[in-house]
């Protein structure tokens, strides 16, 4: 359990302000969008995590450009729950609650 670690929805972020994470909807049926605005291009690999912190899936991984990247993901197969979505790049890591219904 990280939720003494982590805030369910925080954005953990360190320098600039203007860099965000976002899902819609949230909750999600069946497919979910995400958002992801960088101030600069960067690599990054967005992933699915199970909330005791287990890697489902990798969404996307590589580069990110600079401005909005946004992303459609099938989630008609992911079972209903509460999972984290963790972007990760080489200077901070971004998480998202994400909740299927």
């Amino acid at each position: 359990d990280i939720s003494g670690i982590v805030p369910p929805d925080a954005t953990i972020e360190a320098g600039q302000s203007n860099t965000a994470l976002s899902v819609f909807p949230n909750p999600v049926r069946t497919t979910a969008q995400f958002s992801f605005l960088a101030q600069n291009s960067t690599f990054g690999k967005m992933e699915l995590l199970a909330m005791n912190g287990r890697n489902l899936a990798v969404i996307k991984k590589g580069n990110w450009p600079k401005g909005t990247t946004r992303l459609t993901w099938n989630t008609s197969r992911l079972p209903a729950g509460t999972y984290l979505l963790r972007l990760q790049t080489p200077h901070k890591i971004y998480t998202r609650k994400l909740v299927k219904i």
